[in-house]
């Protein structure tokens, strides 16, 4: 995908700031695709909407993280998904600081998916 449909993820860069983005060609040719496909048009508006202001590389695995926990911790409150992330791996507990979680779990509950 990385150079034909997306640019960012696949350049071998560490930075999880790093935004990752779709290749205008891309856009075009699935907005051809999604209009023949109305209930997937709705989806990607829902997916789009929740990872608003969560775009980079780091965004998507703390939301990805977060909403998984959440479902499989069946719960939505924050502190027992904090834990649960951080006992998930070393590396989460690192990067994925309170504040970060509390974020997502504030995004993923404004929007009902928790």
């Amino acid at each position: 995908m990385e150079g034909h449909y997306t640019q960012g993820f696949g350049e071998g860069s560490e930075d999880p700031k790093k935004e990752i983005t779709i290749l205008p060609d891309a856009s075009k040719e699935a907005a051809r695709l999604i209009a023949q496909y109305p209930e997937t048009k709705i989806r990607l508006a829902k997916v789009s909407e929740l990872i608003e202001g969560f775009e980079t590389p780091f965004g998507m695995e703390l939301l990805a993280t977060v909403l998984w926990t959440a479902k499989e911790c069946h719960t939505s409150d924050e502190m027992t998904i904090k834990d649960a992330v951080w006992n998930w791996s070393e590396r989460k507990r690192q990067i994925m600081k309170p504040e970060h979680i509390a974020k997502a779990v504030e995004r993923l509950h404004n929007l009902s998916w928790i």
